[in-house]
């Protein structure tokens, strides 16, 4: 599970790199501190799920970007970012809402916990909480 974790927290960084970069979210930043209101248990569990099929998405993309020629790459990259964005709003969260979340578990250990755990969850058919 470590490496996983890892791998996982790597995605989160580039996922929210990449929201950030393009815009959506970026004008809403929450202190560090306190308990996050955007961080509610159902907020959690979606973005949590989005993170977890992004991960499989990089992956897929990762690999098409690998043997894709130079000029297709840029193609892809946008439709990575489309399936990514997707894959946000499929599971019923803002591009905002879901880089409130990413952002505020980089600096939080718990709610990073918390966020690893339903991934880890998910991964085992364990859904319960």
């Amino acid at each position: 599970m470590g490496k996983s974790i890892r791998f996982v927290g790597g995605i989160a960084l580039a996922i929210a790199g990449c929201f950030m970069v393009h815009g959506a979210g970026a004008e809403q930043q929450m202190p560090a501190s306190g308990a996050p209101p955007a961080a509610d248990e159902q907020k959690l569990d979606k973005a949590a799920a989005a993170l977890d099929q992004i991960a499989n998405l990089k992956h897929e993309y990762l690999d098409k970007m690998s043997v894709a020629s130079p000029a297709d790459r840029d193609q892809l990259a946008g439709e990575a970012r489309q399936a990514f964005t997707r894959a946000v709003t499929d599971h019923g969260l803002s591009l905002a809402e879901y880089a409130q979340v990413v952002d505020e578990a980089k600096t939080d250990p718990q709610l990073r916990e918390k966020v690893y755990q339903r991934i880890h969850r998910m991964r085992t058919g364990k859904n319960h909480m």
